[in-house]
């Protein structure tokens, strides 16, 4: 997977051309997409308007086994690439936490460190007032 962990490091080096392009083809392939769903759907709508027909009529058709068979016939690959971007997402947002909440603790320290120099400096002020 090197170069796939390549190709997502240079996702993360784009300059704006880069970016413009990007979101431009995923615009494209997003109508490719939807009109694919689209055409999902409505096929599902009719096999469900077709499958409530027969039954009306009494003709049985197991919608099951056809399922069966057509991914028995029709295998589709396991998707990796959105499944390892959304896994380098969250490492990162786990980065991300533990930076914040170690800047967090570095903060309240500094606070805490700047509480105790003026409650220094002030028991210096009345040590040079005595």
């Amino acid at each position: 997977m090197t170069s796939m962990d390549a190709a997502f490091a240079a996702l993360d080096q784009l300059d704006d051309k880069g970016r413009l392009a990007l979101r431009v083809s995923g615009q494209m392939y997003e109508e490719l997409y939807l009109a694919a769903d689209a055409r999902a759907e409505r096929a599902e709508f009719l096999v469900e308007r077709l499958h409530t027909w027969a039954a009306q009529w009494g003709l049985i058709f197991d919608l099951k086994a056809a399922e069966e068979h057509w991914d028995a016939h029709h295998p589709r690959p396991q998707t990796v690439l959105v499944s390892r971007y959304h896994t380098l997402l969250l490492e990162r947002g786990d980065e991300v936490r533990e930076l914040k909440r170690r800047l967090d603790d570095a903060l309240d320290g500094r606070e805490q460190a700047k509480i105790r120099a003026e409650k220094a400096e002030r028991e210096l002020d009345e040590l040079k007032a005595a």
